[in-house]
């Protein structure tokens, strides 16, 4: 019997597909905020999204009518197949863009530490209370807890 370890399950591919789902979610958005950290990181690492090919009708998700939460989840959908199919054709075109090199390397950081060759740690977070709301039987305050963690380990925003 074989043993599967964590690094072939984190497979080149499933990396670039959560990429693309990521920068997927910021093409959907009508106002993107682009002074985000993980925009910036993202945009560094995939082809302009002038250069983005449309995907093939297989690759398209279905067109169906209803409120705004469902077309914003069909044009995040359609984004993250646009970005998809254009970051695989654009490697195999042109594998000397600078973004194509940045992407590799993350990738290669990704699979290092799945596979335990680089270590990654996450401290454990601060916890903030914040107000939700006032209990209508008791009147006591009810707080949520909100988590705030350090950055320790910088270029992985999919963790």
């Amino acid at each position: 019997m074989r043993v599967v370890s964590f690094n072939d399950f984190v497979t080149k591919d499933l990396i670039i597909r959560l990429l693309a789902k990521e920068r997927g979610k910021y093409a959907a958005k009508k106002n993107s905020a682009k002074s985000d950290k993980l925009y910036e990181e993202l945009s560094e690492m995939m082809p302009p999204r002038s250069q983005w090919t449309n995907a093939g009708a297989s690759r398209r998700p279905r067109k169906r009518e209803g409120s705004g939460p469902e077309r914003w989840t069909r044009r995040r959908r359609l984004a993250t197949a646009r970005a998809y199919v254009s970051i695989e054709k654009i490697r195999k075109k042109n594998p000397d863009a600078p973004w194509v090199g940045k992407m590799e390397e993350f990738i290669s950081e990704i699979r290092d530490i799945a596979g335990g060759k680089k270590d990654f740690v996450l401290k454990s977070p601060a916890v903030y209370p914040q107000f939700k709301e006032v209990d209508k039987e008791t009147g006591d305050f009810i707080f949520r807890p909100i988590c705030v963690y350090e950055d320790e380990n910088p270029p992985c925003p999919c963790l």
